[in-house]
């Protein structure tokens, strides 16, 4: 299975986090813990590291041709991975939409509700989450034991119950720097 994780472009850079100076923490644990399950096709696509716009973000998914696109985003940023999200939709078709970060885990039920590109949102963590479905998906199993994860299921959005949260930091690999320019 070929995934891209995507930290996506601001709207308007008006806050130093807009630039960051250092790669997205969060996408570098997904990409290991993805790894350490066996999921090892992953492309990083960091927008704001690379100081990337929406366009050049679709031209990295088409040229890689992602299964599944997983995009994270704080509440200020929801609209923008929601337009991505929309993108990705049309240039990939069959590709499915993932929704991921502080947003969802406040809100996931009704941020699937509100924002229908998206297939899939994770709360919490995603390092738990986020192997479950996708070995779930290949294998075609239901989606009710996975923990953390909201999808849509006979006209209506699911709600799954949370994981708990990790107490061993040490079981999750290192960020997978590799990944990043």
């Amino acid at each position: 299975m070929k995934i891209a994780l995507v930290n996506p472009p601001p709207l308007r850079r008006i806050e130093r986090d807009d630039l960051p100076f250092y790669p997205h923490l969060g996408l570098g644990y997904l990409a290991s813990s993805l790894g350490k399950n066996g999921f090892d096709e992953i492309l990083i696509v960091d927008a704001k590291l690379e100081r990337k716009n929406i366009q050049d973000v679709l031209y990295d998914l088409q040229l890689f041709k992602p299964e599944v696109v997983g995009i994270t985003a704080m509440t200020h940023e929801i609209i923008q991975a929601s337009k991505l999200s929309e993108q990705v939709k049309k240039l990939l078709p069959h590709c499915e939409t993932i929704i991921g970060g502080v947003h969802t885990s406040i809100l996931p039920q009704q941020t699937l509700e509100e924002f229908p590109s998206f297939d899939y949102g994770i709360s919490n963590e995603g390092e738990i989450t986020l192997p479950l479905l996708f070995s779930a998906l290949i294998q075609k199993k239901d989606l009710d034991k996975i923990p953390s994860l909201s999808y849509r299921s006979d006209g209506f959005v699911k709600t799954t119950p949370s994981s708990d949260l990790m107490h061993d930091l040490d079981s999750i690999p290192f960020p997978a720097w590799n990944r990043f320019p």
